[in-house]
C-alpha cells in the first residue's frame, strides 16, 4: 500500500489547502460533499477523499483522458502528501 495514503488532514489543513475557511469545510461535511473519519470529536480527511472531492468539482474540459486524469490525480496525492510532512516537520 502506498505510504501516502495513510495521511490524513484535519479540517483546518484542508481549509488552508484550499484557501476556504474552516467553517465552508464544516458545510461541505453537513453537506456529505467530502468523505472524513470521526472518532470522538477528532475530524480527519483520508488524502485519498480530498482527491476523490477535487476531482468531483474539476471542470471537466480542463483534464485530458482519463488515463491522464488517473496520472495527474497519483501527482497530486504525491505532491500533497509529500506537503502535508514538510508542514508538519516544520511544526514539530
Amino acid at each position: 500500500m502506498n505510504p501516502s495514503l495513510n495521511l490524513y488532514l484535519t479540517p483546518a489543513e484542508l481549509a488552508r489547502l484550499y484557501k476556504v475557511s474552516r467553517r465552508t469545510v464544516k458545510r461541505w461535511n453537513a453537506h456529505g460533499d467530502i468523505r472524513f473519519l470521526k472518532v470522538g470529536q477528532s475530524v480527519r480527511y483520508a488524502l485519498d477523499a480530498v482527491l476523490e472531492f477535487e476531482l468531483r468539482h474539476t471542470i471537466a474540459s480542463r483534464w485530458g483522458t482519463d488515463s491522464q486524469q488517473v496520472q495527474q490525480q497519483r501527482a497530486r496525492l504525491e505532491w500533497l502528501a509529500l506537503e502535508l510532512t514538510k508542514q508538519r516537520q516544520a511544526a514539530a
